[in-house]
């Protein structure tokens, strides 16, 4: 079936979409003990995990965050992985993220907003964490600096209708400047990584993925977060961090009570199989 002639495609249902995540997920799981690799689900997945021992009802894609170490580790080794699978992070021609993704490539996926800026599968988030600094200043600079070049990167290439309000205007001057130098967003993911790097994993007590939400992160202790545990998932045994309840209390707060409905919305993406 052709990847691109949409009177053809047969899209995936709710249900059928979260199966194949659990299989990846799964798959993805194996390699990483295979391989020795750290990770903990994160986000709402990790929500998903403690609140509905699987996914939110709603949502719609997978994360993981891994042990900086890890993390590089695990890009290392892209080569080596199963077949149909592929990372991709920034130094991937057209990728738009700061952090990298793991991608099925037997299903096609499409955000809305990203049509036409990059090719999406069915994919799981892959979060490093990094160390922080302990003096409040200089985490408050490292926030700042990530999170405008954060901003400056998402400027950087078109969401089809993200800006369409005049309110917009000037993201839209500034996205056009900057997508005149074809590689100004991987200049300023440099620049992020290289601000996130500064205070050094192994040196830190402290640790967040500061690459993801730069002006909102979630600290927790290092040792508690490198002392895995067992979570459910689906019906599958899955890694955690053992400050779940910290970690989740401070992104979500009262992370136990669902959402008003208004707020339980999905990525709205489409997926159909590329065969």
């Amino acid at each position: 079936m052709s990847d691109f002639n949409r009177e053809s495609r047969e899209y995936l249902t709710a249900s059928e979409l979260h199966n194949e995540e659990v299989r990846l997920l799964l798959s993805f799981h194996n390699f990483c003990k295979q391989h020795n690799i750290r990770y903990s689900l994160n986000g709402g997945t990790l929500l998903g995990a403690i609140r509905h021992k699987g996914f939110i009802p709603w949502d719609d894609d997978i994360d993981v965050c891994l042990p900086r170490p890890d993390y590089d580790r695990l890009l290392a080794m892209r080569d080596d992985l199963p077949d149909g699978m592929r990372i991709i992070d920034a130094a991937t021609s057209g990728f738009v993220f700061p952090f990298a993704k793991l991608f099925d490539t037997s299903i096609r996926v499409q955000e809305p907003g990203y049509e036409g800026v990059m090719e999406e599968y069915l994919w799981i988030d892959l979060f490093p964490m990094d160390g922080v600094p302990d003096d409040i200043h200089d985490l408050n600079r490292m926030k700042s600096q990530v999170n405008w070049a954060t901003r400056a990167c998402s400027y950087s290439y078109e969401q089809r209708g993200f800006f369409d309000s005049p309110k917009d205007s000037i993201k839209c001057v500034l996205g056009f400047f900057l997508r005149m130098f074809g590689d100004s967003r991987k200049r300023l993911i440099r620049v992020m990584n290289d601000v996130v790097l500064w205070p050094g994993y192994a040196n830190s007590e402290r640790v967040a993925e500061v690459l993801y939400a730069p002006s909102a992160v979630s600290i927790v202790s290092k040792a508690e977060f490198e002392n895995l545990i067992d979570v459910e998932f689906e019906g599958h045994k899955l890694k955690a961090m053992s400050c779940w309840d910290n970690y989740l209390t401070q992104t979500y707060g009262d992370y136990m009570k669902l959402p008003p409905e208004s707020m339980r919305v999905t990525h709205g993406v489409k997926a159909w199989r590329t065969f």
